[in-house]
């Protein structure tokens, strides 16, 4: 069988979505040890990774797969993606993936165990994931062969020529007309985005489309935000952060708290912080244990902000509060409940034990007040706020069997038919109503 992954420079680190997590918890958790970084790169992660941040521990592990500042060692590379992993770390959970695909850091080959972290990391976004997963299912490698998962696969990953190459491939396979196929990144987006079983990283591709102007879109926030809540209601992480960060940010600490609490619960280690600091701050309608925040700050490796705000803290070592880090991360990942720990004295004062508590750290579960009229996507135009009119034109007397594209639905149009794009009547070009 021909084998096409032998690409070792493949480093993304998209915003990411959540999966079932419990097949990397029987991997190593012990905390950084020995790690010894020179110079450069390599040097510039090691304190983040040294108090368990995932996404430093990630990039430390890059440094020794590829010998950045540090000399190449695969097996520390695979130690330090095994404790990311452990704290849920996408890129890493791809980056394993990929070491037993290839039998690298003394790994066996085994396409099998490659599947199940590729198919992990890829359920949150990760685009490497999603594009080497696509071809385990075209080659039928460490899994059934799933051609239309494939394509479906190989589009979503947006990793553009290669991508849509493999795409094409299983399109044909398929007997897809391959003149069909999405052209553009929002084009695949918007295929996938409805329907009845609408996928969340297109859900959230469109929102980043719509948020950053991307592909010659125009930049739409109002529309982006619709976007980014309903990926959110559906449960993808990446957005559940990003959704918690925007209310923060405009000073609706509730709804901030519901969607912080929902990352953090699913081990979003930068939702930690920001959950913490809501909490410490005492903002209205956020208010919290000291139990909570403490945890929040230490799940999130933030362990200067833990010992700022509680000073007792500042008697006890970073190795002590790491191991906290991984009692609470072994419990997010369904292995027992944190180990009890001695109430820490806030130097803040304010927060109050008198909420009903729920969630991994007893976070308070505050209630919104969700009367205000709600933005929808409009069905009319699929929350494009246009929508094309089928229009005939004079051929002059000529026939060509040639086919054009719309610009803006990408459908097939027959010589002597066009589409004119016109605002959305239903909703006046907003894409979303009020209701």
């Amino acid at each position: 069988m021909k084998k096409i992954r032998t690409r070792t420079a493949f480093m993304l680190y998209p915003v990411v979505l959540s999966g079932a997590i419990a097949l990397v918890v029987t991997l190593s958790i012990f905390s950084p040890t020995n790690i010894s970084a020179q110079t450069g790169r390599a040097a510039t992660y090691l304190p983040g990774a040294e108090r368990g941040v995932a996404k430093d521990l990630t990039r430390l592990a890059e440094c020794y797969e590829y010998g950045y500042g540090v000399e190449e060692n695969l097996n520390e590379a695979l130690r330090l993606y095994t404790q990311a992993a452990f704290r849920k770390d996408p890129q890493a959970i791809f980056r394993i993936g990929y070491f037993y695909e290839t039998g690298k850091g003394g790994l066996q080959k085994d396409y099998a165990e490659a599947f199940k972290y590729y198919n992990v990391a890829a359920s949150q976004g990760n685009q490497g994931a999603m594009l080497y997963l696509a071809e385990l299912y075209e080659e039928g490698s460490g899994c059934s062969q799933n051609l239309q998962m494939a394509y479906k696969l190989y589009l979503l990953s947006c990793v553009r020529d290669y991508s849509f190459k493999g795409a094409k491939r299983c399109a044909k396979l398929l007997g897809i007309d391959t003149l069909s196929m999405p052209s553009s990144n929002i084009g695949v987006f918007s295929k996938y985005s409805v329907g009845e079983n609408p996928d969340l990283r297109a859900i959230y591709g469109t929102y980043e489309t719509y948020m950053h102007g991307l592909e010659g879109i125009e930049k739409d926030p109002m529309l982006a935000l619709i976007w980014l809540e309903k990926a959110a209601e559906g449960g993808f992480t990446a957005a559940q952060a990003e959704l918690g960060n925007y209310f923060y940010s405009k000073g609706e600490y509730t709804k901030a708290v519901k969607w912080l609490n929902a990352a953090s619960l699913k081990g979003d280690q930068t939702s930690m912080s920001s959950l913490a600091d809501i909490y410490s701050y005492g903002f209205p309608g956020a208010t919290s244990t000291p139990e909570v925040i403490y945890n929040l700050y230490i799940g999130a490796g933030n362990f200067d902000k833990a010992k700022n705000v509680f000073s007792n803290l500042k008697l006890i070592s970073d190795s002590k509060l790491l191991e906290q880090q991984i009692n609470i991360f072994n419990y997010l990942n369904g292995a027992s409940q944190p180990a009890p720990q001695p109430t820490p004295q806030t130097t803040l004062g304010g927060q109050t034990g008198n909420q009903n508590q729920t969630g991994t750290y007893g976070q308070t579960q505050t209630q919104s007040n969700y009367n205000e009229p709600r933005r929808v996507l409009c069905t009319h135009c699929n929350g494009s706020g246009y929508i094309c009119v089928v229009k005939t034109v004079p051929t002059y007397g000529t026939h060509t069997n040639v086919k054009t594209r719309c610009q803006h639905c990408s459908q097939l149009l027959e010589h002597g038919i066009v589409h004119i794009q016109r605002k959305c009547p239903h909703c006046q070009g907003k894409g979303y109503i009020l209701r």
